[in-house]
């Protein structure tokens, strides 16, 4: 089997164990976030493309959760296009999924191994279907109640993948 069908075959999870071989380069990377993101007790919106979301089969990849000091202590819940200001409810159709920092490296040490793999296929098509994908491709992370004070998490970037 040649690399690149065993990177589509493995999905997105290979697609990352396998990046930089031959067939697995970041052309199959949509968009990235450009800086590192601190989570703390307030949502957290990040712009992964300045265009709306129109391919189907992308998968949402948080890669690089850090921690200084101490874990946050709650799930941190993602929602694609969010609007600014709004409050997600438990069932709204834009939740993607959660992530929690029990992994999470120590801030000074970037570690890509530690990621999740989110696919917006079903969420994406949703929100098409009702008009609700904005102009430009968010992810907004809201906390799932008060994290630690003293504690400090980064995500180091967002990426959309086409496996």
């Amino acid at each position: 089997m040649a690399i690149r069908q065993y990177c589509r075959a493995l999905g997105v999870a290979g697609l990352l164990l396998l990046s930089g071989g031959p067939g697995c380069s970041a052309k199959e990377t949509m968009a990235t976030s450009a800086q590192p993101i601190e989570l703390g007790g307030k949502p957290v919106q990040v712009v992964v493309s300045e265009r709306p979301l129109a391919a189907d089969g992308v998968k949402l990849v948080v890669r690089g959760l850090r921690v200084v000091d101490r874990q946050p202590g709650v799930l941190y819940h993602l929602y694609l296009d969010l609007p600014d200001g709004k409050k997600p409810t438990k069932k709204d159709p834009r939740f993607v999924g959660s992530i929690n920092f029990f992994n999470a490296s120590p801030a000074n040490v970037v570690n890509d191994r530690v990621f999740y793999t989110f696919d917006l296929s079903k969420t994406a098509r949703t929100l098409r279907e009702r008009r609700l994908l904005t102009d430009a491709t968010t992810i907004t992370f809201v906390p799932g109640g008060a994290p630690d004070p003293q504690a400090k998490a980064f995500v180091s970037r967002v990426e959309l993948v086409f496996p």
